[in-house]
């Protein structure tokens, strides 16, 4: 039973902190106006810096990428994966 417990807790907690990067990565975004438009790629250095300010040392940049997709496919215009060069692309 507590084994139960355990994976459940454990998922219940990647959920919470899921939830918790997705909410950050969506107020890092912050207001447009007319001055300043928050652009893709400067949203997404706001999130890989506020990953480093919370003790993320390891796959910033993949964690930026996974959640800004995710975003994206909810909020379509969030996030223009076109802006990045892929280093999987220049294998082929």
């Amino acid at each position: 039973m507590s084994i139960l417990f355990t994976i459940g807790y454990t998922v219940v907690c990647a959920r919470r902190y899921l939830l918790g990067a997705i909410k950050q990565f969506l107020m890092l975004r912050g207001p447009d106006s007319d001055d300043n438009k928050v652009e893709s790629m400067e949203h997404c250095e706001k999130f890989w810096y506020w990953l480093q300010d919370k003790g993320i040392s390891a796959h910033r940049s993949a964690i930026v990428k996974a959640i800004a997709l995710k975003v994206n496919g909810l909020l379509p215009g969030v996030y223009d994966a076109d802006l990045y060069d892929d280093e999987d692309d220049d294998e082929e």
